[in-house]
């Protein structure tokens, strides 16, 4: 059968690389997910789960000289579990966010952010802090707001349309669509997406899952949704979709 493959640019597949696969020590250490709420550390984003992956790199290095913490001896586990004590990650939309604007910037050269997300604020300080730090202060809400954002049948997705699911245990979730399969009759077949995803046990973070399309014209929580959990079998992505369906 000839199937057809829509992808995200090679410019986001190798950003999106570089989350899975942080270089750190002797280790190649998948981005764990983070969140902070509260901005600590002096608004580093990497310490507020909003940093790129070089800044990520950057900051593990210098609380590990810190910290007196062994990279180089260290397993991936164990640098994984330093992160995470030492407030280092990505969250959901940080994610998203970096992963959109690598496209923007490998077609129009963008430099910001702005020049791609539509925000309203309530106040000049909050105008200040998006202008300034627009990663920063963009989240599932404003990605997926009707300002930034139209409703997407399965049918038409494309690479570069995100999907909005409930939130695990805080706020919501969204993961990006990176590659659409169609048939030789131009139905879509299978979607793959990734996210950076709080609920799983064994593979915490950049993580990638599949959607078999079973039937293009019904609607997401009518399909199969292959990724689970190791541990537990839980189809945490899944369960987020649905309850995101029925609570609106």
């Amino acid at each position: 059968m000839n199937i057809q493959q829509y992808q995200i640019p090679q410019e986001v597949k190798d950003l999106i690389e570089q989350y899975r696969y942080l270089d750190l020590g002797s280790q190649k250490v998948r981005t764990p997910y983070f969140i902070n709420k509260n901005r600590i550390r002096g608004g580093l984003r990497s310490h507020v789960g909003k940093g790129t992956p070089s800044e990520l790199t950057n900051e593990v290095k210098i609380y590990a000289k810190l910290r007196k913490f062994d990279l180089n001896s260290a397993s991936e586990d164990e640098i994984v579990n330093f992160m995470k004590s030492e407030a280092l990650g990505i969250d959901c939309s940080g994610f998203v966010s970096h992963a959109l604007l690598a496209w923007v910037q490998s077609q129009q050269r963008a430099k910001r952010m702005r020049t791609f997300i539509n925000y309203k604020p309530r106040n000049i300080k909050q105008r200040l802090q998006y202008l300034t730090k627009p990663v920063m202060n963009t989240n599932v809400t404003i990605l997926t707001n009707d300002i930034n954002s139209d409703p997407v049948k399965v049918k038409d997705a494309q690479p570069g349309d995100v999907i909005k699911l409930s939130g695990y245990v805080r706020g919501d979730h969204i993961v990006l669509i990176v590659s659409v399969e169609k048939d030789p009759k131009g139905k879509v077949t299978e979607i793959t997406y990734v996210h950076s995803g709080e609920r799983f046990t064994v593979d915490n973070g950049i993580r990638e899952g599949r959607i078999e399309v079973i039937d293009q014209n019904k609607s997401l929580d009518k399909q199969n949704w292959l990724e689970e959990d190791l541990q537990t079998g839980v189809k945490y992505t899944y369960e987020g979709l649905i309850k995101d369906t029925k609570n609106h």
